[in-house]
């Protein structure tokens, strides 16, 4: 076991994982897009309409959340009392 892990250590495993993991994902984006641009050649039933049209839903979905949770945090609060709204009104 302790041979095991001095050669891997001696191999630099971790780094090298490291790196494979940051050059797969640099690469994903544009393999997506390749992808997608290959694909409008083909006859797959609209395929790239249908990836466009989930992404939107997806999109609308994380901003319905959004919004959603940034009202939680002022229906949270107290209404104010009466009498200090009549105070500032009474300001102006």
């Amino acid at each position: 076991m302790r041979r095991t892990w001095r050669e891997v250590i001696d191999d630099d495993v971790p780094g090298l994982a490291a790196q494979l993991s940051y050059y797969f994902f640099l690469a994903l984006f544009p393999a997506i897009l390749f992808l997608l641009a290959l694909a409008s050649y083909f006859p797959l039933s609209n395929i790239t309409d249908d990836v466009s049209r989930s992404l939107s839903q997806d999109r609308r979905r994380k901003a319905t959340t959004n919004a959603k949770a940034g009202q939680g945090d002022r229906g949270d609060r107290k209404p104010a009392k009466a009498s200090a709204r009549k105070k500032t009104s009474a300001r102006r």
